[in-house]
């Protein structure tokens, strides 16, 4: 049977600049894995994402060599239209992928596109909110959605289309810390219900214990590693710092430790596991260390003249559209 996605010596040029983006790229992202990419500004991860539904070098200019396969299709022979059934691509920008003026219309929209028959849309528009937690908005201006919730229609609409292998860039740019988790906690439902995903993304801490596997693409277009999570940050720690890729701050911390001659075990990639690791780490504390890291509870104020920095009182918010932000 074959993978999800299978790439085999992959090359990619762009002929107005002759600039080689990819160059011999093997990668496998298997039945039911969330895989994820890293990789410098420049080094290709969104050229590589465009070539997985066939944007590259149907709609978009490219020279390609070697294979990309969905599900055992060559994207190269394969128009986009017949791809989208298989693989969707979910980019950082909610508002550049919106193009109806409500959410029933916009989860429509890739549905007309593909000449779903019309008595079909209503079941299968209503599914795919609900499974990226919007049921019952389908009547909601899309103008008046949040940036989280915009990103989660562009994902129900690529849903409705049938896609079970999912590609994001970067989906999470524009969200704030609490869209972010969220955003996040859906891939994993998305995940436990079978789909297969491939994610480019920076924000790392909330994300990393959701994923199978890492790919690291180098600034020459080449795969620079690719295996377990733990085994690609820990071993090419300094591969990774010297390409500026993003880690989580807790596998930060382990890599500051080792230069300390301390290190935690198993290694970290969560909060959680630095946690454990640090109470549970063969070394003696000091009592200057110990004490210095008890908590402080004089209860004094914070600042020099005990003035809050910022104070909030009965707050409330509501957008004009009448959605009630803050309460």
């Amino acid at each position: 049977m074959p993978h999800p996605i299978e790439i085999q010596n992959l090359r990619l040029r762009y002929p107005e600049t002759g600039r080689v983006v990819l160059h011999g790229i093997d990668m496998v992202v298997r039945q039911g894995e969330v895989k994820l990419l890293l990789g410098p500004s420049g080094s290709g991860k969104s050229s590589l994402a465009l070539t997985l539904n066939g944007l590259i070098p149907h709609q978009m200019e490219g020279e390609i060599r070697g294979v990309v396969l969905i599900n055992g299709v060559d994207t190269t022979t394969t128009q986009v239209a017949a791809l989208t059934t298989q693989v969707g691509l979910l980019f950082q920008d909610p508002d550049a992928q919106i193009a109806t003026l409500t959410v029933a219309d916009e989860v429509a929209f890739g549905m007309e596109n593909l000449r779903v028959p019309p008595a079909e849309m209503p079941a299968r528009i209503d599914t795919a909110l609900a499974r990226v937690d919007m049921a019952g908005m389908n009547g909601r201006g899309t103008d008046a959605l949040s940036g989280g919730q915009k990103q989660r229609l562009s994902l129900a609409s690529t849903l409705a289309m049938g896609a079970a292998i999912l590609v994001f860039d970067e989906p999470t740019a524009n969200l704030d810390p609490a869209g972010t988790t969220s955003f996040f906690d859906l891939l994993s439902r998305l995940k436990a219900e079978g789909a297969t995903i491939l994610i480019i993304e920076h924000k790392l801490d909330d994300l990393i214990a959701r994923v199978d596997s890492v790919a690291v693409l180098g600034l020459d277009g080449k795969i620079a590693a690719d295996g377990p999570p733990t085994q690609v940050l820990q071993e090419q720690r300094e591969l990774l710092h010297e390409l500026g890729v993003w880690v989580p701050q807790v596998t930060e911390l382990a890599n500051a430790l080792t230069t300390c001659d301390v290190t935690l075990n198993p290694y970290p990639l969560t909060i959680e596991d630095a946690v454990a690791a640090i109470k549970n780490g063969p070394w003696l504390w000091n009592n200057r260390v110990s004490q210095a890291t008890q908590p402080d509870h004089t209860g004094g104020e914070s600042g020099a003249d005990g003035i809050p920095a910022l104070q909030i009182e009965d707050l409330t918010y509501r957008y004009p559209s009448g959605t009630l932000a803050l309460n």
